[in-house]
């Protein structure tokens, strides 16, 4: 069974970082220049995240980045402002990663 500290989570948490840097890329050649920038600081603060191995668990990483993920998708094709409603499909994964280190998992 996989935990919460499975390995797993932590590579796919990569691949996620890689698909953010690559988010950020295709906002700057949009030219939408703010929405680059949140997406690169959100980035960075990722990586800094995911780097920082220490008490929470690997599934917070993940939960972390797939968060990011969706926020980016937003930013970059527009879904915010679609028929199909992302933003409220992103809060979950977003509230998840907000309260998962206040109830003391990991």
């Amino acid at each position: 069974m996989i935990g919460t500290n499975w390995r797993g989570f932590r590579v796919i948490a990569w691949v996620g970082q890689a698909l953010l840097a690559v988010f950020v890329i295709v906002a700057a050649f949009q030219g939408n220049w703010l929405n680059a920038l949140g997406l690169a600081c959100f980035l960075i603060v990722s990586l800094v995240f995911v780097i920082k191995d220490d008490r929470l668990p690997t599934l917070f990483d993940f939960l972390f980045v797939v968060a990011a993920l969706l926020n980016a998708a937003g930013w970059v094709w527009g879904l915010f402002y679609s028929r199909f409603h992302l933003s409220e499909v992103q809060k979950n994964p977003t509230c998840t990663t907000r309260t998962l280190p206040a109830s003391g998992e990991g």
